[in-house]
């Protein structure tokens, strides 16, 4: 997974990758300390937003199925673009949101975890993995 830390003060962006686990979010957002994580609609969606919702941390899980977001309409496509891009939007409230529903939501309506898997399915076809997430200061 690429993430993106992003400094919203002075607009400084660094990046990084990591094995993508529960543990090694959690280790990554207790290190970073973020005001708000913003990732991508994918099949890991839940897991970071349960991740960080569960750390305290705001969440945006971001439409990408957007005009903005089309090869068609990008020049140069890579993760760490995108993460930036995620950051960049975050910062200047412009993420189309897409609803996760907590556990206990989706547990109420499925009796399982499997109806907000079953809602992000339709999404996996659109996007490759999260890519990236924002960290703010200031």
């Amino acid at each position: 997974m690429v993430y993106c830390v992003f400094e919203t003060a002075g607009g400084e962006a660094r990046f990084g990758r990591f094995l993508t686990s529960e543990e090694r979010l959690r280790g990554l957002l207790a290190r970073w300390r973020p005001d708000r994580v913003v990732a991508e609609i994918c099949p890991l969606a839940a897991m970071v937003h349960d991740v960080a919702c569960e750390m305290g941390i705001e969440v945006e899980i971001a439409d990408t199925t957007q005009d903005a977001w089309q090869w068609r309409n990008v020049k140069r496509k890579t993760d760490e673009d995108d993460a930036l891009k995620l950051a960049r939007l975050s910062a200047l409230g412009q993420i189309n949101r897409v609803h996760i529903p907590s556990l206990a939501q989706a547990d109420r309506a499925s009796c399982d975890a499997g109806g907000r898997a079953d809602a992000l399915q339709e999404s996996d076809s659109r996007v490759a993995g999260v890519r990236g997430f924002e960290v703010g200061f200031g």
